[in-house]
């Protein structure tokens, strides 16, 4: 197969068959613990006529038994791990296009679980403690984590929006300070989206914002 190693003679014949069978299991997508049960195997015949294939199988099948985001995130670290292997040991493969499509997907799904946290965190407020700020950190922390993501806009608004509520809602001698706070982050948010849907609703925190910061 494209992009596998050369064969080593002493490997011929048993790793093959044993990656062969692999191969067809696989295909049927299996429970995440029997694949994590298999996968391992591979390792043991790094050469075989079939390595490729049931790298790939064995990360797709990871990928494909992946939960919803909101749930516990485990096992698509797993997968992604899985498929980065793939993709590093088969940079040639005519599969890895579609194995780095799952990585980002799977990127994706990670970045989005983060963003719920943090509306969730927003929604909060100040009950039982300052969610605004836990809001503001698991954001800038998703963002650091995957800079690329498409979710970017969304979290930039969201620390954006929740600095500027965090200052509408704190006791006076914090207002001007963290006002002003808002302030610079709204311009760092106009910088990287100008044209931005959020940008209406980002103006009007901006004006009040300021108008309490010059008065």
């Amino acid at each position: 197969p494209s992009g596998s190693p050369g064969q080593s003679p002493a490997l011929t014949g048993l790793p093959s068959r044993v990656s062969s069978g692999i191969i067809r299991s696989l295909h049927c997508v299996p429970s995440r613990s029997t694949v994590l049960k298999r996968c391992p195997s591979l390792d043991g015949y790094p050469n075989g006529v079939y390595s490729e294939q049931s790298r790939f199988y064995c990360g797709k099948s990871l990928f494909l038994d992946t939960p919803d985001p909101r749930l516990d995130p485990t096992s698509t670290y797993q997968a992604i791990e899985e498929l980065q292997v793939f993709v590093e040991g088969y940079p040639e493969s005519s599969h890895r296009a579609e194995a780095e499509d799952m990585i980002f997907n799977m990127y994706d799904r990670l970045v989005e679980k983060e963003y719920k946290t943090a509306t969730l965190y927003y929604n909060m407020g100040n009950y039982l403690g300052n969610n605004y700020q836990a809001c503001v950190i698991v954001s800038q922390n998703a963002l650091l984590d995957f800079p690329s993501s498409k979710y970017r806009e969304d979290l930039s608004f969201l620390i954006y929006k929740a600095k500027f509520q965090m200052a509408e809602e704190s006791v006076l001698e914090k207002k001007m300070d963290r006002y002003r706070d808002a302030i610079d982050e709204y311009y760092a948010f106009k910088n990287d989206f100008p044209e931005s849907d959020y940008m209406k609703e980002a103006e009007k925190m901006f004006q009040k914002a300021t108008k309490y910061v010059n008065d």
